[in-house]
C-alpha cells in the first residue's frame, strides 16, 4: 500500500518534466495495485486522504487503468475523487514549477526550508562540475553565476 502511494507520488513529481507516463512507472503501479485486496484498498484510500495525496494517487490509478487495464476498486476511485478537489495542491499545478516548489516549501519545517533554498541556489561543487562541465575553480564560479541568472530569468518569466 505504501509502495503504491510512493510510486504514484514519484510519477507525480516527474510530471513537471513531462515524464509521468513512463511505462516502467505505470507498470510498477499496475503490479502494486494487483496485489491489494479489498481491505488494503480501503486502507490505501484512507491513507491517501489522511496525507492529502488523493489527487496524485487518483491520477496515477486512473492513468494506469486506462493504459494498462489495471483493475482498480471503484469504491476507492470514488473516495479519492471526492477528496482530491479539497486538497491544497492540485495535480494540474504540477506543471507550474513555481507553484510546485512553493507548495513543497510550505510543507517543510522552517529550518529545512532554508536548507532546501540554499541547496537550490548553491548546489554542491560536484553537481556544478557535472551539470555545467566545469573543470576549473574559475569555471565553477562562472557556472554558479550562470545558474543564478538563469534562475532569475525563470522567476521573472513565470
Amino acid at each position: 500500500m505504501h509502495a503504491l502511494i510512493h510510486a504514484a507520488l514519484h510519477r507525480f513529481a516527474n510530471r513537471l518534466v513531462g515524464e509521468e507516463d513512463r511505462l516502467i512507472w505505470l507498470y510498477d503501479i499496475h503490479l502494486l495495485a494487483a496485489r491489494l485486496d479489498s481491505a488494503r484498498w480501503s486502507a490505501l484510500a484512507a491513507c491517501a486522504q489522511a496525507h492529502a495525496v488523493a489527487a496524485p494517487l487518483l491520477d496515477a490509478l486512473t492513468r494506469t487503468s486506462t493504459l494498462l487495464g489495471a483493475a482498480i476498486d471503484p469504491v476507492v476511485i470514488s473516495a479519492l475523487a471526492e477528496s482530491a478537489p479539497r486538497e491544497s495542491f492540485q495535480v494540474d499545478n504540477a506543471l507550474d514549477r513555481r507553484l510546485f516548489e512553493m507548495h513543497g516549501l510550505r510543507r517543510m519545517p522552517p529550518r529545512q526550508r532554508l536548507q532546501h533554498a540554499w541547496r537550490q541556489v548553491f548546489p554542491s561543487v560536484a553537481y556544478m562540475r557535472q551539470r555545467y562541465g566545469a573543470d576549473s575553480l574559475l569555471s565553477v564560479a562562472r557556472a554558479y553565476v550562470r545558474r543564478m541568472f538563469d534562475g532569475l530569468k525563470l522567476l521573472l518569466r513565470g
